[in-house]
C-alpha cells in the first residue's frame, strides 16, 4: 500500500491535498479505521413507532433491519439469514411480525428468534441435531440511542455513545428538544451523486463559505442575508473533543450554557 505519510504531514500544516477525494487507497482505510469502528446514525425511533414497524438501512456493506418488535422493543438486527447469508427483508420499510428467507423458507420473528425451520426433523433430525429455539438473527455488534436517535457500531469494542458524542451532545439535544412533543421523522430523501463522503460532511459541518453563491435564490429572497464586510457578526467554530465540530452563529452570552440554549446554526 501507498505510503500516505506525506499526506499526513501536509494535513497537520492546515494543506489537504485535492487527491484524498478520489484515492481509493485512502477510501478503503477510512472504511477500516474509521466506518468499520466508529458509531454511524441509521434511524430515528419515530420512524419505526408501532410494534411490527421496521426500516432497512446499510452501514458500509452490511444491511440492517431497525425494528420495534411485539413487545415494542427497538433492535438492530443483520439483514442475513444464518443459513446462507440471504436477505431475509428484502422491503425499504414496513410492518410485519416476521420475516422470511426466500432462499430456503427459514423465518424469523421481528426480534430476531428462529421460529420456521422448513423440514426440520429430516434435514436436521430435529432439535437434537440442531436446536432452533437457540437460534436468532445477529444484532449488530452495538447498538444504542440518543434522544431518539439510532446509532449501530461495527466495533463491538466500541466506547459507549455518549462518550463518543462528547461534548457535542449539546447540538443533538438542540435539534432534538425544540418541541416538547419531540420529533416526527418521515424517512429519508435519498440522492446519489459522484462526490466523495467528505465533500458533504465540510459542506453540512460549516461551509458557510459558499452559501451566497452556491443558494443566491435565497439571498435574492431574503431569507440569506449576504454578509457585509463592515458588519461583523458573533460567530464561532465550536469543537467539542470526540465529538465532533461545526459552525455556529452564537449570540453572546455570559455562560456556555446559555449558547447552547440559543445557538442558531448557519447552515
Amino acid at each position: 500500500m501507498t505510503d500516505h505519510s506525506c499526506l499526513f504531514d501536509s494535513v497537520r500544516r492546515g494543506m489537504i491535498p485535492a487527491h484524498i477525494y478520489n484515492d481509493r487507497e485512502i477510501f478503503e482505510l477510512e472504511k477500516q479505521r474509521l466506518f468499520s469502528r466508529t458509531w454511524i446514525f441509521v434511524a430515528h425511533e419515530s420512524e419505526i413507532p408501532q410494534d411490527g414497524d421496521y426500516v432497512v438501512r446499510r452501514v458500509l456493506g452490511d444491511s440492517f433491519i431497525i425494528t420495534r418488535d411485539s413487545n415494542g422493543t427497538v433492535r438492530a438486527l443483520f439483514n442475513m439469514c444464518l443459513h446462507r447469508g440471504m436477505q431475509v427483508c428484502r422491503a425499504e420499510m414496513g410492518n410485519a411480525s416476521n420475516f422470511r428467507c426466500p432462499y430456503h423458507g427459514w423465518s424469523y420473528r421481528n426480534d430476531g428468534r428462529l421460529i420456521g425451520l422448513p423440514f426440520h426433523r429430516e434435514a436436521y433430525g430435529g432439535d437434537d441435531g440442531f436446536p432452533k429455539k437457540t437460534q436468532t438473527l445477529l444484532p449488530a455488534p452495538k447498538f444504542d440511542s440518543y434522544n431518539g436517535l439510532l446509532f449501530i457500531s461495527l466495533d463491538a469494542h466500541a466506547q459507549p455513545l455518549e462518550d463518543f458524542l462528547g461534548d457535542f451532545r449539546f447540538y443533538l439535544d438542540f435539534y432534538t428538544k425544540q418541541s416538547r412533543h419531540g420529533l416526527d421523522v418521515r424517512g429519508p430523501q435519498r440522492w446519489r451523486i459522484k462526490a466523495n463522503w467528505k465533500i458533504g460532511a465540510e459542506n453540512f459541518a460549516g461551509d458557510m463559505y459558499h452559501t451566497p453563491h452556491t443558494h443566491a435564490s435565497i439571498v435574492e429572497i431574503g431569507l440569506f442575508r449576504e454578509p457585509k464586510a463592515q458588519k461583523r457578526k458573533d460567530g464561532a467554530t465550536y469543537w467539542a473533543g470526540s465529538g465532533g465540530g461545526t459552525t455556529y452563529k452564537l449570540p453572546l452570552a455570559t455562560s456556555r450554557s446559555a449558547c447552547a440554549t440559543s445557538a442558531t446554526p448557519t447552515t
